[in-house]
């Protein structure tokens, strides 16, 4: 009786354990691409000038002809990639925060 009794607790102890043990790989960092502090900052600078200043003062310090969201934002992007130094990808980040800086503005028009 007592081999059983033995054998009934190790058989336990081993199915708890087993249930304890083991690596358990959990990743602490995001799935998503990485973005340098430049391109954070191409960003930031790209978004805040777009919501803040108006198409026309845009396109005329940017020297763009035909004012365009999509114009505006390509050469907002394009000068704040310069700025830092970026690629293209940087000059992509400048703008989408250009493009999500016109969508903040108060009004719904992208022209004031």
């Amino acid at each position: 009786m007592k081999r059983v009794l033995v054998i009934a607790f190790l058989a336990l102890a081993a199915v708890l354990l087993a249930g304890c043990g083991g690596k358990k790989t959990t990743s602490t960092t995001s799935s998503g691409p990485i973005t340098s502090a430049s391109d954070n900052a191409i960003y930031e600078r790209a978004f805040s000038e777009c919501s803040s200043t108006s198409m026309k003062d845009l396109a005329g310090k940017y020297h763009v002809a035909t004012v365009t969201p999509d114009n505006v934002a390509q050469a907002v992007g394009a000068a704040w990639s310069d700025r830092f130094h970026g690629d293209s990808r940087s000059t992509a980040i400048g703008i989408s925060g250009c493009h999500d800086g016109l969508a903040q503005r108060p009004s719904s028009s992208n022209s004031a």
